[in-house]
């Protein structure tokens, strides 16, 4: 279940002020919602915890984001990591692809 936080409703709250307060309430369950369809399981456990989509969504720009040097420096070693990317023993088709994948689109992320 997704608990969200928001500016608590005061005790003599009008029957508006309880529309608005669940229709936000909807609003940022539907955005946390849609960020945990949008990452991977390895990202999720940093923002699991997270009750709000505005927490999660800041943790996410400051773990990704970052200024120009150092989205540069990231943006080189994921290109010379890519460059090394071999398919392990173990590993099926599937996850090597995942992994082709995921390489791709944090160069993309960062490209912008």
């Amino acid at each position: 279940q997704v608990k969200t936080i928001l500016d608590p409703l005061p005790a003599n709250a009008t029957a508006e002020q309880r529309t608005t307060f669940k229709e936000a309430q909807k609003k940022d369950s539907n955005a946390l919602f849609l960020i945990y369809q949008c990452i991977d399981a390895k990202v999720f456990e940093k923002i699991a915890d997270f009750t709000t989509s505005k927490e999660t969504w800041d943790t996410l720009q400051k773990s990704y984001g970052g200024d120009a040097k150092v989205k540069k420096v990231k943006l080189q070693a994921l290109k010379r990591q890519y460059e090394l990317l071999e398919m392990k023993n173990d590993e099926t088709i599937a996850d090597y692809f995942t992994r082709v994948v995921t390489f791709t689109n944090q160069m993309k992320i960062l490209w912008k």
